[in-house]
């Protein structure tokens, strides 16, 4: 079970970030108002609202301007992008573990506050898409398809964000959880999303031993993805290795913070605590009230 009753608790507490505490850009900005939505609630009147949606007879009652709130606003569109390719399954517990763990904390979020959620794995290719929905039957199949998720092939993350992208269309805000150590990083895929209105929220998913293998003797070195091309290595072959996966990171910090996509960085060996510490301080959640 991905989540327990302790972490659903502390789950309550929080809800998905807006576009104001999240540099994802139209993220929870694209609001549908009019006729034919559902009337949720009032709230008070912010510079920029549409003068249309005051409610004249509630703020003469209130002595102050309100405005009425439908369903859709406000309400986000949560696509939650689950790397589900062999060498997610690196490190104890695996990286794929670790990642479908943080996809079903956002998810169970996302759905307490009435958000649409939805998930799909992928590899080199997408592999199962649930589409956002609402509601608890809903969240049950996302949640399911999540703990049942594995690795399957090789990765390329470009394609298959691509491919995504191709399918969908936003506003929404795409979560992609992965450890995106790739030959190259998925720069189209990711702007094919933001072109199609999906916010992109990169989650770097890595093990302890990505950063660091802790070798002091000769090892062999083999590829997840392809295990039957394996290496023998010495200790500064390591400290390479260690130094390559260090710069792929900094490169994908820096090509994130250039096109203004939210970076964060997880590690296996996270409690979920700690994980959502991380997404709260990263601007993804926020403490709910």
């Amino acid at each position: 079970m991905l989540l327990s009753a302790d972490d659903t608790r502390r789950l309550d507490r929080l809800t998905l970030a807006s576009a104001h505490t999240m540099a994802a850009a139209g993220a929870r900005q694209s609001r549908a108002r009019g006729p034919g939505l559902e009337f949720e609630d009032y709230r008070p009147y912010h510079g920029g609202d549409d003068p249309r949606t005051i409610d004249w007879m509630v703020a003469a009652r209130l002595q102050q301007l309100v405005v009425r709130v439908f369903r859709a606003e406000g309400h986000l569109r949560l696509h939650l992008l689950l790397d589900v390719s062999r060498s997610m399954t690196v490190g104890t517990p695996g990286k794929l573990h670790t990642a479908a763990r943080l996809a079903a904390a956002l998810a169970y979020v996302a759905a307490a506050r009435r958000d649409a959620v939805g998930l799909a794995t992928f590899d080199d290719r997408i592999r199962a898409h649930i589409t956002p929905g609402h509601g608890k039957a809903h969240l049950m199949r996302v949640l399911s398809a999540a703990e049942s998720a594995r690795a399957v092939s090789r990765t390329d993350a470009d394609t298959a964000l691509t491919a995504y992208a191709s399918a969908v269309r936003g506003p929404g805000q795409a979560v992609i959880l992965s450890d995106l150590l790739g030959p190259q990083l998925p720069l189209d895929g990711l702007r094919r999303l933001a072109w199609r209105g999906l916010a992109p929220v990169v989650v770097q998913v890595l093990a302890q031993e990505d950063l660091d293998p802790g070798v002091d003797a000769p090892v062999e070195i083999v590829d997840a993805e392809n295990p039957a091309e394996a290496r023998h290595t010495d200790p500064d072959g390591a400290r390479g290795y260690q130094q390559a996966v260090r710069a792929h990171v900094s490169a994908t910090v820096a090509a994130c913070r250039t096109h203004g996509w939210p970076y964060l960085q997880i590690t296996n060996g996270l409690s979920l605590s700690e994980m959502l510490s991380v997404s709260t301080q990263a601007g993804l959640l926020a403490v709910h009230g």
